[in-house]
């Protein structure tokens, strides 16, 4: 099978280090188990310092070399001699079959002049593919010098161009550019993606300058001409698979969107439920998102604990694509096999034995409500149907669950609400004590209050909890529609407290951004439900399950879990670091992170986006920060930075 091709250029300022040109040969020995690559290179500081030996001044117009034919002789001199000899005996030396080239060898690269002012430096009008082909289909790694050939002779050739056209020519999977930068850079952060309509509105507004310049447009030159995607990176990143990528975004996508115009229609039109905030999202990418201005944001909010592999994750969206493809939807009439496997592996990674599915967390709460009042009936007679919940607690905004949401700015407007529902301040065992009686047909908890400020049940307050409803014949429902999926370092947080519900509520990250939900329960619960019962037109469709399975698969995993606890330890500490005088402390179990402030805290939420950060708050003075799982070191870096400036700005 046809491997498809990858770009790789390297300059001339990282070539001067062995150790780096042995890391990049190791780097590119790994990528040729998947790719067809072809290597390109220049040689700049090495030019530089020959000529400086000669007392020749070189002189650069928009990041490109100015080619005398003094300069040319040097040029290749260096390219096509020391460094592509070099770069060929490193890839030899473990084992890459490499063969060193110029542009000039069998008309490699024929160009025309680029521009009187700039003499001998050429612009790339054709590349021999089929001799590049030819290598690639052998196995061996093109490595080449940008000399190349037109209509005076040789010409130099900017090797970042020169890799950009290569790789539209092949039509390559993807170029990368490597250099001294993790990517192109804003205020010190990497831009992750951007598309080829934005680069020259960077290049305007200076963002990209330099150096820099030729790299980004031979990107858009690879793009236009065929190629997938380009990179901007140093070693690190290429190896690691970051830095800053540039795709095409299409003539339709390309129209840009007015922000005041879509702000304006929202307004308008949208039954207005959420103070919004100013600026409309585009796309997102990994821990990122991105406006309709090309503004970026590190989110640390993933939709409300939602997007927990991050924006975009290439395994969700491919599930995603490839179930829409072959069945959406059929209503729950019918069976299907995506919805039946979700079910399957949540019971096994679970202690429940049966699943009901629906849209979002605030119907699988109505669900476990009415599972728990039927079941209290069919058990135990009438007059058992008390449903006993905590203070601050959130469950939901529809009838049921706003009743055991003991918020009274939610309730007030809605009065009167479900019947027989008991409040009890949370973390008091004697007064769940005094509420939970034999009238009691279910207790339901969040092991860790999301909305309510990031409060954590204390384990002896959750095994009374458990202690009691089984004293009681009452069922334990535990709402993990905000804590599941990983997202606490577990899979589910209430194994951090050695305690096993009767049911559990699910949503958020089961979905991955696609609206599910899901009710789990032991078979003594589900026993006396039957068909009719209850119900949901959409609930489980294949498309939603196929993408909470691979979100299921992923978040399972001890690596994932591990991870999630070890990013987690740094980034509070990086947080209790900073010494803020508003914090008055941190609250935390995995990556549900709750900052306290001893002053309002919605201001600073309103205003973080400025600081190019997204975050969340829980109730009146706390921060709540739910990142996606996949969160790097670095991006915590990133972030920190950014939220001690948006803290210690004075004019909050």
């Amino acid at each position: 099978m046809k491997k498809p091709y990858k770009i790789i250029k390297i300059g001339g300022n990282e070539l001067s280090s062995p150790e780096f040109i042995r890391g990049l040969s190791s780097a590119i020995k790994e990528e040729q188990k998947k790719y067809a690559c072809i290597l390109v290179h220049g040689g700049g500081r090495a030019i530089d310092q020959l000529m400086e030996k000669l007392q020749i001044e070189p002189h650069y117009r928009d990041g490109q070399r100015i080619t005398d034919k003094a300069t040319l002789e040097i040029a290749e001199m260096v390219l096509s001699g020391k460094i592509n000899k070099e770069l060929v005996f490193e890839l030899t030396v473990i084992g890459v079959e490499a063969i060193g080239l110029s542009g000039v060898d069998r008309k490699l690269l024929q160009v025309e002049p680029w521009g009187q002012e700039m003499h001998l430096v050429g612009r790339i009008v054709k590349v021999r593919e089929d001799l590049l082909a030819e290598y690639c289909a052998q196995g061996v790694i093109p490595v080449i010098s940008p000399i190349s050939i037109g209509p005076a002779g040789k010409y130099n050739v900017n090797a970042d161009h020169a890799a950009g056209m290569i790789a539209g020519a092949l039509k390559a999977e993807e170029v990368v550019f490597i250099t001294d930068v993790p990517g192109v850079l804003v205020d010190d952060n990497v831009i992750v993606q951007l598309f080829d309509i934005e680069v020259q509105a960077l290049i305007q507004k200076s963002t990209i300058q330099g150096g820099m310049i030729p790299k980004v447009n031979a990107a858009l030159d690879a793009l236009n001409y065929g190629a997938k995607s380009a990179k901007i990176t140093n070693l690190a990143g290429f190896k690691k698979q970051s830095g800053t990528t540039i795709i095409r975004k299409g003539k339709i996508m390309a129209q840009k969107n007015n922000t005041q115009e879509i702000i304006k229609k929202e307004k308008e039109y949208v039954l207005s439920t959420y103070p919004r905030l100013p600026f409309v999202l585009t796309r997102g990418k990994g821990s990122f998102l991105f406006d309709s201005e090309g503004n970026q944001y590190l989110d640390f909010g993933a939709g409300i604990a939602v997007n927990a592999l991050g924006h975009c994750d290439e395994e969700v969206v491919n599930a995603i694509q490839q179930q829409a493809q072959t069945l959406s939807h059929v209503s729950n009439l019918y069976y299907t096999a995506p919805h039946v496997e979700l079910a399957e592996k949540l019971c096994q990674l679970s202690f429940a034995d049966k699943v009901f599915f629906s849209n979002s967390g605030t119907e699988a709460i109505e669900a476990s409500l009415k599972f728990a009042r039927k079941y209290g009936r069919a058990k135990f007679g009438e007059g058992k149907t008390k449903l006993v919940a905590f203070s601050n607690g959130f469950h939901g905004r529809t009838f049921g669950a706003l009743s055991i949401t003991a918020r009274e700015k939610y309730q007030a407007p809605f009065k009167p609400l479900v019947p027989d529902v008991e409040i009890v301040p949370f973390n008091d065992i004697a007064a769940a004590q005094q509420a939970i009686d034999d009238s009691t047909c279910a207790v339901i908890v969040e092991v860790v209050q999301g909305e309510g400020g990031v409060n954590l049940a204390a384990q002896e307050f959750l095994q009374a909890l458990r202690t009691l409803c089984t004293q009681h014949a009452a069922l334990l429902i535990v709402d993990e529609i905000q804590t599941g999926f990983g997202r606490t370092g577990k899979l589910w947080a209430h194994q951090h407290f050695d305690i096993q519900p009767d049911m559990m509520t699910l949503a958020k990250a089961l979905g991955g951004g696609l609206p599910v939900g899901a009710t789990l329960m032991t078979n003594d619960v589900a026993e006396p439900i039957v068909a009719g019962d209850h119900g949901s037109t959409f609930g489980g469709g294949p498309v939603a399950a196929s993408a909470a399975l691979v979100i299921l698969q992923r978040t399972q995993d001890p690596d994932m879990l591990a991870h999630v606890q070890k990013i987690s330890a740094y980034l509070c500490s990086e947080l209790n670091a900073l010494n803020l005088p508003q914090v008055v402390g941190i609250r935390s179990l995995g990556l549900m992170v709750g900052i306290e402030l001893n002053v309002d805290a919605k201001p600073f939420y309103e205003k973080a986006h400025e600081y190019g950060i997204l975050l969340l708050t829980a109730g009146s003075n706390v921060l709540r920060l739910l990142p996606p799982l996949t969160i790097t070191k670095a991006e915590v870096d990133q972030f920190t930075l950014a939220f001690k400036k948006l803290l210690m700005e004075k004019t909050i």
